[in-house]
Formats: structure tokens, C-alpha cells, sequence
């Protein structure tokens, strides 16, 4: 095996779900000369990183890898995300000044790790009176909890692949709360 590759890097956080971390792996030789190098020391993970690819990798060979957030997020289909997107547009449309409808849209997993890869989604569309959509952005931005949203088309978009449970009332209060 003359060809074979000696080491790969991956994203911990794309590839597993796990926390942020660039992961090496192969052949112990090859890794044993990469720790020689001054930077290993300045670049290694920390305790607490290493605990949680520990715990994610764990979940994985569990069978349990559904149950880690970013695959979850991941994993779920465009029909699965409309109704999410349909009731967070419901709720921002009861808000005075916000208008909000859902279009089909794509996610990034990870632009670094899978650049051209896109996952179908549902997004919400939104505009409140009085704001730009750049203005819109920065205002969620500084509300607590801060919602960060993308801009396309001179609105807000929000992608409810990256919601967890509850987030979507956190999000309308910071609508509410807008100044």
C-alpha cells in the first residue's frame, strides 16, 4: 500500500457533531512525527474538548448518533422544517411591524468542510417596518439572547434547521423587544 495516505484532518464539529476541533488521524509513525513539531503543544485540544469528542464518539458507536444536536440538525428533511418555519412565521406575524412568510431555501452545513454542499430547508422571510434588513439583522444581533440570522434579498432570514427546542419563542421575544 505505497499510495495509501498517511494522515487525514477532519472538522470534529461537521464530520461528528462534536465540539470545535480539527481531528487528525493515521498512521501512528505519521502522528508520532506531526506531535514532534513545536506547534502540537499550542494546537492540541484541551481536557474539556477531549471529553466531548470522547462523549460524542461514545453516542456513535452507541448507535445513539441521532441524539447529538448538529447531526439532528443535520439530518432533518425540508418537510420536516416547514412546519417549524410555518409556526415561527405565524408567531412573527403577530407581531406589529414584522411581516414574515416561508420560502424554500438551503442551508451550509459547513463552508470550510463542504463547500458546494447544501441542504434543502424551509426559511422564514422577514421585514419589519422602519428597518432595513441590515438594521434588522444587527438589532437581533444585540438582543438577549442574540439571534444571528443571514440576509439575502434585502431581508432576515431565519432557518429553522438551527433551532433547538424552544428557540423559536426566543427568537418572536426578540422580535417583540426590537426597538
Amino acid at each position: 500500500m505505497k499510495d495509501a495516505v498517511d494522515v487525514v484532518s477532519f472538522s470534529g464539529v461537521k464530520i461528528l457533531g462534536g465540539p470545535q476541533a480539527g481531528l487528525l488521524v493515521g498512521r501512528r509513525g505519521a502522528i508520532d512525527e506531526l506531535r514532534k513539531n513545536a506547534l502540537y503543544r499550542a494546537l492540541r485540544l484541551d481536557k474539556v474538548s477531549l471529553a466531548g469528542i470522547e462523549a460524542t464518539l461514545e453516542l456513535m458507536l452507541d448507535g445513539r448518533g441521532a441524539e447529538i444536536p448538529a447531526r439532528a440538525m443535520m439530518l432533518r428533511t425540508a418537510d420536516s422544517l416547514r412546519s417549524d418555519a410555518e409556526a415561527l412565521a405565524e408567531s412573527l406575524t403577530a407581531i406589529e411591524g414584522v411581516t414574515a412568510e416561508v420560502v424554500a431555501g438551503e442551508s451550509q452545513p459547513g463552508s470550510g468542510s463542504a463547500p458546494g454542499v447544501f441542504l434543502p430547508t424551509s426559511v422564514v422571510r422577514t421585514r419589519t417596518s422602519g428597518k432595513t434588513a441590515d438594521e434588522l439583522a444587527a438589532a437581533l444581533r444585540r438582543s438577549d439572547p442574540p439571534v444571528f440570522a443571514r440576509i439575502q434579498d434585502d431581508a432576515v432570514l431565519l432557518d429553522p434547521r438551527t433551532l433547538l427546542a424552544g428557540d423559536a419563542e426566543r427568537v418572536a421575544a426578540a422580535y417583540r423587544a426590537l426597538p
